[in-house]
């Protein structure tokens, strides 16, 4: 596991990532930041203290985002095929 700061709106939040999982976790019990770069601090000595170096928790974080990057790829057929099967039975039949 490990931290990673993430924009969200005009703030900033610390997003835990699991490696291999997919997809950035906000923890919200670390609140708002005013910054990215107040986030990335706080993300940066939370990893330290879990003595885990910027460069494994780079790894990490590419790790998730890439890991919700095939899962979205995954998911995409099937989810063309709904959004095709709602937009077919959405539109009016025309008669011949």
């Amino acid at each position: 596991m490990a931290f990673t700061a993430e924009r969200w709106g005009n703030a900033a939040v610390v997003c835990r990532a699991m490696e291999n999982r997919p997809g950035l976790v906000v923890d919200q019990q670390f609140g708002l930041f005013e910054t990215w770069t107040h986030a990335h601090v706080f993300a940066l000595r939370l990893n330290e203290g879990m003595d885990i170096d910027p460069r494994e928790a780079r790894q990490i974080v590419t790790s998730s985002v890439l890991a919700m990057a095939c899962a979205l790829d995954e998911a995409r057929p099937e989810m063309l095929k709904m959004a095709l099967h709602e937009d077919s039975s959405a539109s009016p039949e025309l008669e011949p």
